[in-house]
């Protein structure tokens, strides 16, 4: 029996537009509310969306909300990374046209590997010719990417392209300070210096040592200060390489 794309994700708290700073990312977030506008009205158009953006600039967070923004308001979604790729086959992921919002992250994932680059490519054909809004999301543009179908590559094109920019300093300490205080704590300049020195700056690898930091402030009864996070970046990843 074929394996089956759940149509249930993971669904994180913080995963939610109002949790999202877009400084220097207004147009890409106008213009996901506005395909959610236009799906709870049954008026969409068509034009799938491609979002291209580095690692960390928050191109999950933003395809998780969308996706659980439309299911919320009522409209039949899907979302699949394509990190994922193998727990799926062919069939199952052009299945997902029956859906009327399909979201698709980590499309650099089928680049390279034929079976997944025409799945792909059936599902823009389906999704196009049933009226389905596409949405997908990639760490590279059509152009960069390393496709072997150069009729994928021309859909992708053809997709309304939107840059997702990486935040800036000042706003990813905001939410990482933000994250803190919804667990109870605070993060003085001196700790927050310090987790901006020796950590990766990826805004998911900084919300998640948030939460490490949590555990372990708890787990040992401590006050959150630089030795306790310096032991927390000992004991787990991110720590910067001496060559960072």
């Amino acid at each position: 029996m074929s394996p089956q794309l759940p149509l249930n994700w993971p669904t994180p708290a913080h995963a939610r537009f109002d949790e999202f700073d877009s400084e220097g990312n207004e147009g890409v977030v106008a213009a996901l509310q506005s395909l959610l506008e236009s799906l709870s009205r049954q008026a969409f158009d068509g034009a799938p969306l491609l979002v291209v953006g580095p690692d960390g600039a928050g191109k999950t967070h933003l395809a998780i909300a969308t996706a659980s923004a439309a299911r919320a308001a009522g409209v039949g979604t899907a979302y699949i990374a394509l990190s994922r790729w193998s727990d799926f086959d062919v069939d199952a992921l052009v299945a997902l046209s029956s859906q009327d919002l399909v979201v698709i992250d980590e499309i650099e994932h089928c680049a390279g590997r034929r079976d997944a680059e025409v799945a792909v490519f059936d599902l823009f054909n389906r999704c196009r010719d049933e009226g389905r809004a596409l949405l997908l999301l990639s760490d590279q543009s059509p152009a960069q990417l390393p496709l072997q179908l150069p009729d994928l590559r021309s859909r992708l094109n053809a997709a309304t392209l939107h840059a997702l920019n990486p935040l800036p300093e000042d706003a990813r300490r905001r939410l990482v300070q933000r994250r803190a205080r919804a667990r109870g704590f605070d993060l003085d300049d001196t700790v927050l210096d310090f987790l901006f020195r020796r950590h990766r700056r990826d805004l998911p690898a900084l919300l998640d040592l948030v939460d490490r930091i949590d555990r372990e402030s708890l787990a040992r009864q401590r006050r959150v200060t630089v030795p306790l996070v310096r032991a927390v970046l000992e004991e787990g990843p991110g720590l910067k390489s001496s060559q960072s």
